[in-house]
């Protein structure tokens, strides 16, 4: 392989994981509005006296957290192994 070749591919590699990085933090930042979303629909159900959907409401709220979480980790510089 040519040096030129290295070259490209180092640049090519670079700009995929600046992309990439981009990436999680949209999705990041669509999680967070979601869960904004979500948690204004709480006061909501509770005028209804819900409280079953309000729990699984909860619940979706944490699994948003730890994907929100993982993807901003992915943003902020750390790779995908480095989760634990």
């Amino acid at each position: 392989m040519s040096k030129k070749n290295k070259i490209k591919k180092k640049k090519l590699r670079k700009l995929q994981e600046r992309s990439d990085k981009r990436t999680a933090d949209f999705v990041a930042r669509r999680l967070e509005s979601i869960e904004d979303e979500l948690a204004d629909l709480i006061p909501d159900l509770q005028t209804f006296n819900h409280y079953l959907q309000i729990m699984q409401i909860g619940f979706c709220l944490r699994v948003i957290a730890d994907v929100k979480k993982k993807y901003r980790k992915y943003a902020d510089g750390h790779t995908w192994e480095d989760e634990n």
